[in-house]
């Protein structure tokens, strides 16, 4: 039996074709949708970078000291700006940085601002920039007044500025036969305390004499009258007798770097303010009639007002034992038509959490005094304030010679020159003792003044009043918290 079999085709040589036919690609995959939101998230990445830049300065310096792209620019220890491009300056004698300044920072591109490379200086009485012998250099800046006119391009300067950048006060300026071994940086004090710097030692215009430039601090330029006396304190005195030799010298920085040392008589009718820019006499050496008369011009001109002591007493059990603690901290009392306020921190008006009951209660005393003013019991009422602070409307009165008229009383606009006042009881009887501060070392932050202690440990102004320099108005109270000292300014409510 024979079966047909269909015949097979040969293949003609030709490679086989593919239809395609269209397809729609974008839709089609959940990868497009995601690789679509990482460009929609890269977008919005780049467009807030560039909104949290501020605008960009050309500063240009005469050396470079190693400065390469991507340090930074800093001020008060933090990071303002960083360096985009490092370039040689057209005529080849100078070199241009070009800084781009973060958010917040575009204040400094004002004029009058100063930019300096910061580098290891070692000197016998101090150490600066040590952190970049090994580390990154950067940018150090000292801003412009606020009010100052914008600005994009700086000539940067060749070493840092002559005393602190950030410091601000008077300038005089000090003309003598002598240089006296002055020094830039060199101290300016009064009985021992700095109050200045030397600022800059220059021939006069007539060659003659020796011009110093100093700059007394904010804090201090009420000492400064046009009858100051200004002699120079550099290096070792030497007294030999037959019975030996003794040394005399300010300090190690005088010795090293010279000092001027002034004083002011209070009971002088030249005893009249100065302006800046005047010019003193610089005496080679003190003499003693100026300083033989201990009636000197005071550092404020207005009465300093009172403080008073807010001190909350408890008990509490302690190993099965009952103790009694205490609480207390510097506060003032505002007398007004309607009654005596007390202001206060507000750590004194907290009941404790381990307090026995009915144990608490809070009494206000004058400084150094065993019996209290006023007696507020175990329920005051308490109004708690901005800032760490409190508010007590008192009952019973305060005597008058221990309060703060509400006239006194101002709220600052900004922050300004002050100085921290506290009572204090001694055997001369009670006094007030009093700790400046520069406006430089407050910044705003919400409703208090951060402050900038500068190496001072303020912890026993805890509650001091603030007065102003400008006018001796009460301005506000210090409270020392977690965070630092602050001020906290002082507002009468209804």
């Amino acid at each position: 039996m024979t079966t047909d079999t269909p015949p097979t085709e040969q293949p003609t040589g030709d490679f086989p074709t593919a239809r395609l036919e269209p397809r729609r690609v974008i839709g089609s995959s959940k990868m497009w949708w995601a690789t679509a939101a990482a460009l929609v998230v890269a977008a919005f990445l780049v467009w807030r970078s560039m909104e949290s830049s501020g605008p960009t300065i050309t500063i240009r310096f005469p050396e470079g000291h190693g400065l390469a792209v991507g340090d930074f620019v800093r001020h008060r220890g933090i990071e303002v700006g960083h360096v985009d491009r490092i370039e040689l300056a057209d005529d080849l004698s100078n070199i241009d940085v070009e800084v781009t300044l973060l958010t917040g920072a575009e204040g400094l591109a004002r004029e009058g601002t100063r930019f300096w490379i910061v580098r290891p200086q070692i000197s016998l009485t101090k150490v600066r920039g040590l952190d970049t012998a090994i580390g990154a250099k950067y940018i150090a800046v000292s801003p412009a007044d606020s009010g100052a006119k914008e600005q994009l391009e700086f000539e940067g300067l060749a070493a840092p500025p002559a005393g602190d950048g950030y410091r601000d006060g008077m300038e005089v300026v000090l003309r003598g036969d002598s240089s006296y071994g002055l020094t830039v940086d060199a101290p300016v004090s009064w009985r021992g305390v700095d109050v200045g710097q030397v600022l800059s030692v220059d021939l006069a215009s007539d060659t003659r004499y020796v011009d110093v430039r100093v700059r007394i601090d904010s804090a201090y330029k009420n000492l400064v009258r046009a009858n100051s006396k200004f002699w120079a304190t550099s290096g070792l005195g030497i007294d030999a007798g037959f019975t030996g030799f003794s040394l005399k010298a300010e300090s190690l920085t005088t010795i090293a770097r010279g000092g001027v040392s002034f004083i002011t008589p209070a009971d002088d009718e030249e005893a009249t303010p100065v302006r800046p820019g005047h010019v003193f006499t610089l005496h080679a050496e003190e003499d003693g009639d100026w300083t033989e008369d201990a009636s000197t011009v005071s550092l404020v001109d207005f009465p300093l007002p009172p403080t008073v002591v807010l001190r909350s007493t408890w008990k509490q059990k302690y190993l099965g034992f009952t103790r009694t603690y205490d609480d207390d901290a510097s506060a003032v009392v505002v007398a007004t038509d309607k009654g005596q306020r007390l202001f206060a921190p507000s750590g004194p008006t907290q009941v404790p959490d381990d307090a026995l009951d009915d144990s608490w209660h809070l009494d206000v005393f004058a400084a150094g005094s065993d019996g209290p003013l006023a007696e507020l019991g175990g329920k005051p009422k308490v109004n708690p304030l901005p800032c760490d602070l409190a508010e007590i409307r008192l009952q019973h009165n305060v005597p008058r010679n221990q309060t703060i008229a509400a006239d006194r009383l101002r709220t600052p606009a900004e922050p300004e020159d002050c100085c921290l006042v506290r009572s204090v009881a001694g055997d001369a009887g009670e006094s007030s003792v009093i700790h400046s501060l520069s406006r430089v070392a407050l910044s705003e932050s919400g409703d208090c003044w951060q402050v900038d202690p500068e190496g001072a440990d303020l912890d026993d102004w805890h509650g001091a009043a603030v007065v102003a320099t400008s006018d001796g108005a009460l301005i506000g109270l210090l409270v020392v918290t977690p965070s630092g000292p602050a001020i906290a300014t002082l507002r009468l409510a209804e």
